[in-house]
């Protein structure tokens, strides 16, 4: 019977220094503050707002009866809080009902509203900003 054991490789241990410096701060407890207006064709106006632990949020479902066909304009705003900077991302438009959906992005916001099979809304809002809680890789100084 012959020996099936393998023989270990030897691997020169090399090291360098790593060029990248690594910053992770501290968890993040954060939350977002959305707030979605939304007018219809004869003017009414319906809001929804809604705190979130993450940078999205579902803000009109199926069970708010909210008729794609009506909608007209909307206006959403996103502040994160708590927060030292009491910043609020912006952003409005008129919706264009050609299709069954419209979405619209600017540097900080993404949002998508989207029609169902009997006609529906559907609402997602990402928010997109730079957020410098996350973790950094950089090249040293």
């Amino acid at each position: 019977m012959t020996d099936s054991r393998s023989s270990p490789i030897n691997i020169p241990k090399k090291y360098t220094k790593s060029k990248y410096s690594f910053n992770v701060p501290p968890s993040d407890s954060s939350n977002f503050f959305f707030e979605l207006e939304i007018e219809f064709d004869n003017n009414k106006k319906k809001m929804f707002r809604k705190i979130e632990d993450k940078k999205y949020s579902n803000l009109i479902l199926i069970e708010d009866n909210i008729e794609y066909s009506k909608l007209n304009k909307f206006k959403i705003s996103i502040t994160k809080i708590p927060s030292h900077d009491t910043k609020k991302y912006y952003m409005e438009d008129t919706f264009n009902k050609k299709s069954n959906y419209y979405s619209n992005k600017n540097n900080d916001i993404y949002i998508e509203f989207s029609k169902n099979s009997v006609g529906l809304t559907l609402c997602t809002c990402y928010y997109a900003g730079i957020d410098f809680t996350e973790t950094f890789i950089s090249p040293p100084n």
